[in-house]
């Protein structure tokens, strides 16, 4: 009992402060956006990050800025603990400071599952979550999902995205 507390603490420790490494509170300024994806089309998650960048918004996915190496790995199995869990903590730091979770859902039945959490996680800290593509879960019917069947669509919607879509679950 006491070693699972004290993992739950030391697991709570490292997710504040990678918050505080993120830079702040969501929703100040402009937009924020979170890409989460199959890790293994980091390229192509870039690409379209610098798309969402181009049209005024900010992009917090800071595991995209990961060596290419590490982003290639067909798993996660054999990071040492620390390094993983430093990893997931700031990758939910990253989604709490965003206004919407954009999943890019292409490859995600090959994946590893972490995007599938992100977005489990940004519905429940009260963000908007967009999907691109066909992601096939019942949660993504859920209040606050928008479904966008290509990036075209994405990408008008995040330009116009109105002030009201910054709230707990877009409004919905």
């Amino acid at each position: 009992m006491v070693a699972c507390g004290q993992h739950r603490m030391d697991w709570r420790t490292r997710a504040l402060a990678a918050e505080a490494r993120a830079g702040g509170a969501p929703g100040a300024g402009r937009a924020r956006v979170y890409l989460a994806g199959w890790t293994r089309r980091f390229r192509e998650l870039r690409d379209l990050r610098g798309r969402i960048a181009a049209a005024g918004l900010e992009v917090t996915s800071r595991w995209l800025d990961q060596p290419d190496e590490r982003l290639a790995r067909p798993s996660d199995e054999g990071l040492p603990p620390g390094v993983a869990t430093e990893a997931a903590a700031d990758d939910l730091a990253d989604v709490r400071r965003a206004d919407v979770l954009v999943l890019v859902a292409e490859g995600l039945a090959e994946g590893r599952g972490g995007a599938h959490f992100e977005a489990g996680c940004a519905h429940a800290f009260g963000k908007v979550v967009a999907v691109l593509g066909h992601a096939s879960s019942i949660f993504y019917a859920l209040p606050g999902v928008r479904r966008f069947d290509n990036e075209a669509g994405l990408l008008a919607w995040l330009a116009a995205w109105p002030e009201a879509e910054r709230g707990p679950h877009g409004g919905a």
